[in-house]
């Protein structure tokens, strides 16, 4: 599809990723990429999903707190964001 979503990129980008050609043949690539397209696990993940790069995650244990407080602060206001 054309219309590519945040975590369709995120695919792209895993399944271009040089790790994922060193382990991988580009056929099954392909093949993953053709079987891993569901429109509407993507609308759901879109609306109440937060996404989060692992590098995001590499921070101190206070990071990881502010993190999870933000998430928890989100979750807890969810009414009032709709």
């Amino acid at each position: 599809a054309t219309d590519r979503s945040p975590e369709q990129g995120f695919i792209d980008k895993c399944l271009t990723s040089r790790a994922f050609r060193n382990v991988f043949s580009a056929e099954r690539l392909t093949q993953y990429r053709k079987e891993n397209v569901f429109p509407e696990n993507d609308r759901i993940c879109a609306e109440t999903g937060i996404w989060l790069y692992q590098s995001v995650l590499l921070g101190s244990k206070k990071d990881m707190e502010d993190i999870a407080g933000a998430i928890v602060k989100i979750q807890k206001n969810s009414a009032k964001l709709v």
